[in-house]
Parts: structure tokens; C-alpha cells; sequence
């Protein structure tokens, strides 16, 4: 007796190619990646001097050795972070709990270049931050788990780029990874240019 079985889960038809389709404008829930849960964080970033801080809303971030520890974030090149983080080495990831909402909805809207994010968010509810040690990248407190990162690989991936960090500081909130904010699909909370 077979263990196989026709399907029971819906096709979704893949998108035609990047050449056929511009990214405006796209009806992101017919996008393949629209079911992929993806848990929900705040990549920050400075300078090289450290006197200027960004952030952004990710969704696409993933651990990909365990000695050393490192992570990968997907980020376009378009946005305003991918060049600082290219000038400054250094990032930091804070994984939002579901009480974050309301801060990765405003960390992924607007852009950097027109807002300071951390004067007009930093220190509202549940958005107390601190800088990390190791790099002075700024790190969410109420996050349920923060990472410091020291750059040593950027990889082209399509239309982003990996940004492969080695974590040299790791930090563990109140929160509990049960009580994660995730997102499905590429969008994240994102919608301006970071």
C-alpha cells in the first residue's frame, strides 16, 4: 500500500519572470513567497561615524552557520539602510513580539531618508532601545530577542541582496518566542524605502 495521495493543498502559479513584470503595482498575494511565515524584526544600522541611526522592518532573515553564529537579512538595494549598513559593517537585528506591531508598521513605512525613525518613535510604547555594545548599532528592549552583527559577506540575490553577518552580541528579552510577530509573504510591514 502507497503513502501517496494527490495533493490536497492549492497550486499557486509561479510569476513570470523579472524581465516580463515590474515589481509596481503587483498584486503581492498571487506572489509564491505569499505563504511563507516569516517572523518579523526591526534591522537597525548607523554610520560609520555612529552619529546617524535607521531601521527597518525585515521579514526575510534566516541563521545560516551555528560556529561562528551567523544570520542573513534579504535587503533591496534601493533602500535606505542597504547603504548604510555597506558603510558601516555593522547591523543589528531586534525580533518583535506581538505587542511590536505598531513599531514595525512604523519603522517599515517610512523612509530614513525623510524621518528620523528613533526621535519620532524611539521611547514610545514598547519601543524603548538601547545601543549595543559591541557595535553601537541601537537594539529594542521589548524585543523577545536582539542580535548584534558584524558584516563579512554581501551576496546578490535577484532583486536583494544578503547581508551575511557574524553575531558578536546576543541579547534576550522578557518576551517569549511563542508570543512572535510574524508576517506571510514578502510585503513585512513594508512599504517605504528604509
Amino acid at each position: 500500500m502507497s503513502g501517496e495521495t494527490t495533493p490536497p493543498m492549492k497550486k499557486i502559479a509561479l510569476w513570470p519572470s523579472a524581465s516580463e513584470l515590474s515589481p509596481t503595482g503587483v498584486d503581492w498575494s498571487t506572489h509564491p513567497l505569499s505563504q511563507v511565515l516569516n517572523p518579523v524584526a526591526i534591522m537597525t544600522t548607523r554610520n560609520a561615524a555612529g552619529d546617524t541611526h535607521n531601521g527597518m522592518t525585515v521579514g526575510w532573515v534566516t541563521w545560516t552557520s551555528a560556529f561562528p553564529p551567523m544570520v542573513a537579512v534579504s535587503v533591496a538595494p534601493e533602500r535606505h539602510s542597504f547603504a548604510m549598513v555597506n558603510e558601516s559593517k555593522v547591523f543589528g537585528l531586534s525580533y518583535l513580539s506581538n505587542e511590536q506591531i505598531k513599531l514595525g508598521g512604523q519603522f517599515g513605512y517610512f523612509s530614513g531618508r525623510d524621518v528620523d525613525k528613533f526621535a519620532k518613535y524611539g521611547g514610545v510604547e514598547n519601543s524603548h532601545y538601547f545601543a549595543g555594545p559591541e557595535t553601537g548599532v541601537r537594539l529594542f528592549s521589548e524585543s523577545y530577542s536582539a542580535y548584534e552583527c558584524r558584516l563579512v559577506n554581501v551576496v546578490k540575490t535577484g532583486d536583494h541582496h544578503l547581508f551575511i553577518g557574524e553575531v558578536v552580541g546576543c541579547y534576550r528579552g522578557n518576551s517569549r518566542v511563542h508570543n512572535a510577530l510574524h508576517c506571510i509573504g514578502p510585503t513585512c510591514l513594508n512599504a517605504g524605502n528604509h
